[in-house]
């Protein structure tokens, strides 16, 4: 195709602000004279519905802060490194509009097409502009509106603009069926989980009921050592544990450990890590170490489970995953200054049943099954988030 011209973004599209309201002021969807109204949480990859609030309807001032099927939501107050978020605005089940943390991007359909620019904008190279001239005001960055509005859009012919967002669009839903695999996964593992093991809740196969200390070797707290870009052995942190118990190494910093007693602030396979300290959300956020793992040290805010020879480690990484042990360690926490904490001997006083270890390690052997199949499917997705970000450069460069 030709090189596109570009124009700037003002010229074929408009910020649009959203209502202002106080908390005492949310009803429940549904609400007679009420409005649904979408705010930063919900802003996600795609727009979440799943927790959405509403307010009575007489906020809405003008009919342009309802929101209309191919607007693009986007995060105009948030943190630093969410500002300029965006999520497509489908069709949506309710009459919506949207908060003062939000804002709204709406192309003129005379000049620009909705998928199109929705795809420019949420481009990681749009959004890198877009954080990088936020106004900061203490924790918050604002977007900077103008500044956006002022950004260079490429736009060839409105039928060029189609075209290329219908291939992108493609290679989005690609991405997203590895992405749902991924979930449904997640979901085998929980359920293989409560059928062989039953609800941890009621206990339905009448297991011994024990406690998390009887389990375990040893239950030891990381390192205080700071942390930093060197240093002989790299050291898990609190974020290095995902919402999905599993250990993500894409962040490590580094730190060298006292060779008296450094054995003791380092994990090896099979090792359970617990996260002690951190928001009541993610306190108890839980992962196993992996065969694949190199030498490994571990923070202050982990504590380290050791099972003993009478059961497996999967079996108690994934009994902490569980919602019924989310819930215990939720009303087991103690809040300092906004974070939840729980120390190990707490931890080791937790109630939970003992299966049998050949019961455990049938279990182990099929999360390992479950866990090769989500190798495979991270490693597709990788190689379609490369091929998209190929493709998004290609098309705003006019060479797709």
């Amino acid at each position: 195709m030709n090189r596109p011209t570009f124009m700037a973004l003002g010229d074929v599209a408009q910020f649009i602000r959203g209502i202002n309201f106080k908390p005492d002021d949310v009803v429940p969807v549904g609400t007679e004279g009420s409005v649904a109204c979408m705010r930063t949480k919900n802003v996600q990859s795609e727009l979440d519905l799943t927790d959405v609030w509403a307010v009575s309807e007489t906020f809405v001032r003008r009919n342009e802060q309802l929101l209309q099927t191919g607007d693009i939501l986007v995060s105009s107050a948030n943190s630093w490194n969410l500002v300029g978020k965006c999520s497509w605005v489908p069709e949506l089940p309710w009459r919506t509009s949207f908060g003062g943390f939000v804002s709204v991007l709406r192309g003129n359909s005379a000049h620009v097409d909705a998928r199109y620019l929705y795809q420019w904008f949420s481009w990681e190279h749009t959004q890198a502009l877009l954080r990088s001239f936020g106004q900061k005001t203490t924790n918050i960055s604002n977007l900077n509106i103008d500044r956006a509005l002022a950004l260079k859009l490429p736009l060839p012919s409105l039928h060029e603009q189609r075209r290329i967002a219908t291939i992108l669009d493609q290679a989005e839903t690609l991405r997203t069926q590895r992405r749902t695999a991924l979930a449904l996964l997640d979901s085998l593992a929980q359920s293989l989980f409560l059928d062989m093991f039953g609800d941890p809740a009621k206990n339905p196969y009448g297991w011994v009921i024990g406690k998390i200390g009887d389990m375990l070797e040893s239950a030891s707290y990381g390192t205080s050592e700071k942390s930093g870009h060197d240093g002989k052995f790299p050291v898990l942190r609190m974020n290095n544990i995902t919402r999905t118990g599993e250990l993500d190494l894409e962040d490590l910093k580094y730190m060298d450990l006292p060779s008296k007693d450094h054995e003791r602030y380092l994990v090896k396979a099979g090792d359970v890590l617990f996260n002690r300290t951190n928001s009541a959300e993610l306190v108890g956020k839980t992962a196993i170490v992996p065969q694949s793992a190199p030498s490994l040290a571990y923070a202050g805010y982990l504590v380290r489970l050791r099972v003993n020879d009478a059961n497996h480690p999967m079996y108690l990484a994934r009994f902490l995953n569980t919602p019924y042990a989310k819930r215990m360690l939720r009303g087991m926490c103690k809040s300092i200054v906004g974070m939840a904490n729980i120390n190990a001997k707490e931890i080791q006083a937790m109630r939970i049943a003992l299966p049998p270890l050949p019961l455990q390690q049938t279990f182990a052997t099929r999360i390992q099954s479950i866990e090769a199949l989500k190798a495979t499917h991270r490693r597709a997705l990788a190689a379609l988030d490369e091929l998209f970000a190929s493709l998004q450069q290609r098309a705003f460069a006019g060479l797709l």
